[in-house]
């Protein structure tokens, strides 16, 4: 994993600390992949310095492109370029990708022995493999219960 320090105006530093920003258009002047950590370091452009403050965020996709293939660069330096940054998927069950409130891991699809119903021994449920905790449990226990019993066969 590599970590890439940037320079942020405190603007997008603070949208960045809020959560509210969850993209970023850079020069490609340094080599990044996805896993690595971006390290956004707040620069006071007034000050001429560095503020001290940061926030470290995980690389998830990387898209390279030149505007220049699709605009012309007259166009773009009068009408400049637009970044749009969609709302990010549900997470739970309830979203397409499954994953986990609490890590983001994906969730898997397990077969527990039933609790509560005795007439179905065997239910499916979600599963976090990562923190070991089953999707029904989640909101009772806030992922500090009892491990789930998982059915054998």
């Amino acid at each position: 994993m590599v970590q890439v320090r940037k320079k942020t105006w405190p603007s997008f530093f603070k949208e960045i600390r809020e959560g509210k920003k969850w993209a970023e258009v850079r020069l490609c002047d340094f080599a990044i992949k996805p896993g690595d950590e971006m390290i956004f370091e707040e620069y006071d452009y007034d000050k001429l310095a560095y503020t001290g403050r940061t926030e470290i965020r995980k690389v998830e996709r990387v898209h390279y492109f030149q505007p220049a293939r699709f605009y012309p660069l007259k166009e773009i330096e009068s009408k400049g370029m637009l970044l749009l940054e969609f709302e990010r998927p549900l997470r739970g069950v309830g979203s397409p990708s499954k994953t986990c409130l609490k890590c983001d891991g994906l969730l898997e699809l397990r077969k527990f022995e039933s609790e509560f119903e005795p007439e179905v021994p065997i239910v499916e449920d979600y599963y976090c493999p990562r923190c070991q905790i089953r999707w029904e449990d989640w909101d009772a226990t806030e992922g500090q219960g009892p491990l789930p019993k998982e059915a054998s066969a």
